[in-house]
């Protein structure tokens, strides 16, 4: 399993919304030249040229990267007018306006739950006002129409809302399920992928900084106590580290954890580094009846690579030269070591 999985839902709206917008884009001008040059309903021929155009935009767009959140709503309230000005504008005998009920589905599929929502909410108000001021043949009973067409919307939009929250929730699970690490409430390596992967895709020209800890003699602890205390001074060590750091903390293996500092010079990380360090060599774990004294070895490193394995590696380098050098130490990658407060070996 890899990161993609947790952009799947992301991937997939990405994906309609290019597949439909090239085919509006291919459509609308055909549409559009049909009623300018035959139809003469030059009113809606510039609303689906306009409309087509746009359409052109967006797929371009989804090619380079996936569309922004406010590129998406304004394709979406473009297909509502799209619709409103066909059913405004084009004669009732010609079925147009059962186009509307397809307006949940593409909403929803576009904007998720609650921009879904919102949009339906408006595409029924504009069609249902556009139906009821719209003129009707003598031979054709008006109030069947609107009440047909609205309650069949209504059904539509009410199945689709309910297949998207359930749809939601199911997915939620999942990403839970899949980024975090049962033991520790921590999350996972998996977790670390993609939120590095973010990170690495943003243009700001903000430091980031990796900070890689690691419980010294730990597998005494499992030998000794046994792997239930083991799993206890974990789980503690997770909460411990969860209450000093104000950012997330990700388990990578064993007694291995991970932390990221956006916005963070190497400096800071490593004053936080020895912060966490001493906090822990001061900090007494209950493990039946006996207190136990641990303690931690940190690397610190920047992130300068946009390949995750790279940065881990030179933190992983920084953690093992922190080992060598007695445990209990806070070690810096590729800087002068700051002075840090004498640390003594466990």
């Amino acid at each position: 399993m890899d990161s993609f999985f947790l952009n799947y839902a992301e991937q997939s709206r990405n994906k309609l919304l290019a597949l439909s917008s090239l085919c509006f884009s291919f459509l609308l001008p055909i549409l559009a030249t049909i009623n300018l040059f035959i139809d003469r309903e030059y009113a809606l021929a510039a609303i689906q040229m306009f409309c087509g155009l746009y359409c052109g935009y967006v797929y371009c767009s989804t090619k380079k990267k996936a569309a922004s959140t406010y590129v998406v709503l304004i394709y979406a309230y473009f297909t509502i007018l799209l619709g409103c000005a066909t059913s405004l504008l084009s004669p009732l005998e010609t079925g147009a306006v059962v186009w509307m009920l397809l307006s949940p589905v593409l909403l929803y599929a576009l904007l998720g739950e609650k921009h879904g929502f919102t949009a339906s909410f408006v595409s029924l108000a504009t069609h249902g006002a556009i139906l009821v001021d719209k003129t009707y043949p003598e031979h054709v009973a008006a109030s069947s129409i609107i009440s047909n067409i609205g309650l069949c919307y209504i059904a539509i939009w009410l199945l689709t809302h309910a297949y998207e929250h359930n749809r939601a929730c199911a997915e939620a699970t999942l990403h839970n399920l899949a980024t975090k690490d049962t033991l520790t409430g921590c999350l996972n390596r998996l977790a670390l992928i993609h939120q590095y992967e973010q990170l690495t895709q943003q243009t700001s020209s903000q430091p980031v900084s990796m900070l890689i800890l690691d419980i010294d003699h730990f597998k005494s602890i499992n030998d000794e106590y046994g792997h239930s205390c083991g799993d206890k001074v974990l789980q503690e060590i997770g909460q411990v580290l969860s209450t000093l750091i104000n950012t997330d903390v990700y388990r990578i293996g064993g007694e291995e954890f991970c932390v990221l500092l956006p916005r963070e010079s190497v400096t800071q990380a490593a004053r936080l580094a020895e912060a966490i360090r001493s906090e822990i060599y001061q900090h007494r774990f209950l493990a039946e009846t006996k207190n136990l004294h641990l303690t931690l070895s940190i690397g610190v490193c920047a992130c300068e690579e946009h390949d995750l394995s790279k940065v881990l590696m030179l933190a992983d380098t920084e953690l093992y030269r922190a080992k060598q050098s007695g445990r209990n130490q806070v070690k810096v990658c590729a800087q002068e070591e700051m002075e840090l407060t004498p640390a003594s070996s466990y």
